[in-house]
């Protein structure tokens, strides 16, 4: 039975008197890459504050690995194990390469095989040739890489990645992906919020998609065509599948006959997309009001 290594349940938070997330839940899974999907302004950044504790929800409950860390402050909820990369990167530039790693260090925790500063630079190479120089001259790959080996250092029991692709060349946007592989293969339990679909997809194991600060829609990505899923993810591939539109075709019944299989990406981004379509249609409906 797959553990849980993130959950969230019936989470609401606000900034201020504004109602951000409402009622949000999902589970991440061990060793699993989870990605957060949607428009701008979805909620699905503050999610990612809700749970690092720069947000304290209001209600419900956020568990790591079955401890509760709802509403404890950022500094402690990371102790415990959660690592962030945030959106924009956010990296010390009077500081040296060196520096903006041994300074984010903790104690290595317990694991087969922790993350140290040379295995950090084992990692990115390129940062190994400019150990000394300072974080801010580097480029936004690079810069990037920095961020996500800063998290990496403090041995994070679950990985949160905030747009790591924002701003990069395709080719950079290509090795962030191979990246994110290579931390999955290795057993790294990963949360993902991108705008970039298709990076998202291609590294993901389960999709939620948000609306309006909602959870509307959760899937799991399969890569084996022959591999079943919950009845719970069964509900959401027909949501998924009436939100874009698709009738089911002769093939589709004797697929859910056999056992149901697992949304497509093309249904997912179909979904999306018809997400983002309802929501300028009712933009223009209040702008005409």
């Amino acid at each position: 039975m797959a553990i849980d290594a993130l959950k969230l349940t019936d989470v609401d938070t606000y900034y201020g008197d504004s109602h951000v997330l409402h009622g949000v839940g999902f589970a991440l899974e061990e060793k699993r890459v989870l990605a957060l999907l949607g428009r701008n302004g979805a909620g699905k950044t503050t999610c990612i504050s809700s749970i690092m504790g720069f947000l304290a929800p209001r209600k419900g409950e956020i568990s790591l690995f079955g401890t509760p860390i709802g509403g404890l402050a950022p500094e402690a909820i990371s102790r415990l194990g959660i690592g962030l990369v945030p959106q924009g990167r956010r990296i010390f530039p009077s500081l040296s390469v060196r520096e903006n790693l041994i300074i984010a260090r903790q104690r290595e925790k317990e694991s087969e095989k922790p993350w140290t500063y040379d295995r950090i630079l084992d990692l990115f190479p390129s940062l190994a040739e400019r150990s000394r120089q300072l974080a801010g001259l580097l480029s936004g790959g690079e810069q990037q890489m920095l961020a996500i080996g800063r998290a990496l250092i403090g041995n994070p029991r679950v990985l949160l990645l905030d747009e790591p692709s924002e701003g990069l060349a395709p080719l950079i946007v290509a090795e962030v992906a191979r990246t994110i592989k290579q931390l999955k293969d290795g057993g790294q339990s990963i949360v993902l919020v991108e705008q970039n679909s298709g990076l998202a997809l291609d590294v993901a194991d389960q999709v939620v998609i948000f609306n309006t600060g909602r959870a509307c829609s959760r899937a799991r990505l399969m890569k084996c065509a022959t591999t079943t899923i919950s009845s719970h993810s069964t509900s959401v591939c027909s949501t998924l599948i009436k939100k874009t539109g698709h009738r089911r075709s002769a093939a589709d019944n004797k697929t859910r006959q056999q056992g149901v299989k697992c949304a497509s990406k093309n249904r997912i981004l179909a979904a999306i997309s018809s997400l983002r379509s309802a929501s300028l249609r009712a933009r223009k409906q209040r702008a005409q009001r």
